[in-house]
């Protein structure tokens, strides 16, 4: 039987180009400094519930492999899936990532994807993407 279970995150708080609006989303207080980013599934996050409460998920990856992130993630030892909320004060850069073949040339695993979705934006806000 495995020793799996739901588990409830404790995510990562970056203060990188960040504001004070987290109460639409978070009701604790997570300093006085802006927060840019949440981090859901960084490697860095830990369980807050049940037996592995205070594991990484870095450390669940490495100890369950498969077990947990199933037989399509291309690299058994690595949560395949970054997410996280954004909550930016200016406007954020384009990023350009390579795909996998790039990366392995620089030394990295594999490629990056992106999708953004908008849960919410202030009255006025606006993107420049096509």
């Amino acid at each position: 039987m495995s020793d799996l279970y739901p588990f409830l995150m404790i995510p990562e708080f970056s203060h990188v180009r960040g504001n004070s609006r987290l109460a639409s989303i978070y009701t604790r207080v997570v300093g006085k400094e802006p927060i840019g980013e949440a981090w859901l599934t960084g490697d860095e996050c830990r369980v807050a519930n049940g037996p592995l409460s205070g594991a990484s998920l870095a450390d669940l990856c490495r100890r369950f492999g498969r077990e947990l992130i199933g037989e399509a993630a291309p690299q058994p030892g690595r949560f395949p899936l970054l997410m996280k909320f954004l909550f930016p004060h200016d406007k954020l850069s384009v990023q350009v990532h390579p795909d996998d073949e790039g990366a392995r040339e620089l030394g990295e695993p594999c490629g990056k994807t992106e999708c953004w979705y908008v849960a919410k934006c202030l009255p006025g806000a606006k993107s420049d993407w096509v």
